[in-house]
């Protein structure tokens, strides 16, 4: 946010920022979004990382969040998380306190690294406090959402999306 900050006061010409992100980009999003939701005009997310307790037991590479935690982790060796480890995942995950901008949420429906669940989640959360979200899922599409008719829609809807007044 301070960067963002120091662009916008050597450029005050800069009237909107949009802000997007993919996977744990759309984690970052997320967490961007509801902690300086007066800083965005449009927030724009593909497979958020929403549920980091969730992507811990269902995701391709549920290894990943224990790493970046700094948790160990025996993949060779599985286990559940212990209750202290999920406190941290849960307060690490996105939470919508309030007013978030508007979101857009692109979603692969076979994706096995974010789970589209995740998405899903969001969205009806940022609908229940009154937000304005429009959620698309690609049926055919995987985590990285690159079937031709999908790659043009994300970039069509985006760019619909960052017009909105």
């Amino acid at each position: 946010i301070a960067c963002l900050d120091l662009v916008l006061t050597k450029n005050p010409s800069i009237r909107r920022v949009h802000l997007s992100g993919g996977s744990h980009g759309g984690y970052l999003g997320a967490i961007l979004s509801s902690r300086y939701p007066d800083r965005f005009a449009t927030v724009t997310l593909l497979n958020p990382v929403i549920s980091v307790v969730g992507m811990t037991l269902v995701s391709d590479i549920s290894d990943y969040e224990w790493a970046i935690y700094g948790l160990e982790y025996d993949m060779t060796r599985p286990r559940p998380p212990t209750v202290s480890e999920l406190a941290l995942f849960h307060e690490r995950s996105p939470q919508p306190n309030g007013i978030i901008p508007p979101t857009l949420v692109l979603l692969g429906a076979q994706d096995r690294r974010v789970p589209p669940a995740n998405g899903i989640a969001w969205c009806g959360w940022l609908r229940s406090l009154g937000c304005p979200v429009r959620c698309l899922q690609f049926p055919m599409s995987n985590h990285a959402l690159e079937e031709p008719e999908a790659e043009l829609s994300v970039v069509r809807e985006s760019l619909k999306w960052m017009r909105r007044p």
